[in-house]
């Protein structure tokens, strides 16, 4: 779907398999990084929400401890971070967007 929006040319998949994808799962020429999140073993809303916000802040955490890595692979792409999405399919609470602001 991204590289769609983009083009091959202008988005970056980060491969997670080997030493993990350092909290995105690829970036566009434009300074947008992406993290896809789908849960699927939910019981409830409730469970879902914490589940998402848990996803967000662990990942946006993950930028910070990965900056110097992700600086090389945006830099040699001459990118500059600008906006960071966490892609869900669905979200049923307010408070989600909050953790995001």
């Amino acid at each position: 779907m991204l590289r769609e929006k983009y083009g091959v040319a202008d988005f970056v998949w980060i491969p997670a398999t080997i030493g993990g994808d350092r909290g995105i799962e690829g970036f566009a020429t434009d300074g947008s990084a992406y993290q896809c999140y789908a849960d699927r073993d939910s019981i409830d809303l409730r469970q879902r929400t914490d589940k998402q916000k848990r996803k967000l802040t662990n990942d946006t955490t993950k930028l910070n401890t990965n900056a110097a890595e992700l600086t090389v692979l945006f830099s040699g792409n001459q990118v500059t971070l600008r906006r960071y999405y966490l892609m869900v399919p669905q979200y049923h609470a307010a408070e989600l967007l909050g953790t995001a602001a």
